[in-house]
């Protein structure tokens, strides 16, 4: 994507100075993960789940948090985290890459990638190449895990405490 001259792509931070070539490397990446408006990856079905996704949102808080409350002595599946996690950027839009999606479990990163590699064989998760970078692999739940997630957490709401 070329972004030509336009002045809300330019090179001075709003005090004048300079951004550097990393600062402006994250910019244009974050920019071409922008939704685009085309055919979202994996069907039309997750822009529609944004309440879910708040929901979704609100259990990785509580597991993070129960994580800190026994000191890291209890062990949280990696594999929830990232399907949790998955399940939220597909409802507003947006895909993460491979570290990014290990980087937002709880576990340490070899373990997340080697959960992720298992939900990607099991047809849960899906790669995508990136269209400029090839270095560059996002990843995203398949519409069957999206739609189980969606039911997962719809049920979710109608639990009741007895």
């Amino acid at each position: 994507m070329n972004y030509g001259d336009h002045p809300v792509f330019a090179t001075n931070t709003p005090d004048g100075q300079q951004f550097s070539a990393d600062e402006l490397t994250q910019i244009r990446r974050l920019l071409e993960r922008l939704p685009t408006g085309e055919q979202p990856i994996g069907g039309e079905r997750g822009y529609g789940d944004v309440a879910l996704a708040r929901q979704a949102s609100a259990i990785v808080k509580l597991r993070r948090q129960i994580e800190a409350m026994f000191a890291g002595q209890v062990a949280n599946d990696p594999s929830i985290d990232l399907l949790l996690t998955l399940f939220i950027h597909r409802a507003r839009g947006a895909m993460l890459t491979v570290g990014e999606a290990c980087l937002a479990t709880s576990a340490p990163p070899t373990t997340a990638l080697r959960r992720l590699t298992i939900l990607t064989k099991n047809g849960h998760v899906q790669r995508v190449p990136h269209r400029h970078d090839k270095r560059t692999v996002y990843v995203t739940l398949s519409d069957s895990a999206a739609e189980t997630m969606r039911l997962w957490l719809q049920a979710a709401q109608n639990i009741e405490a007895e």
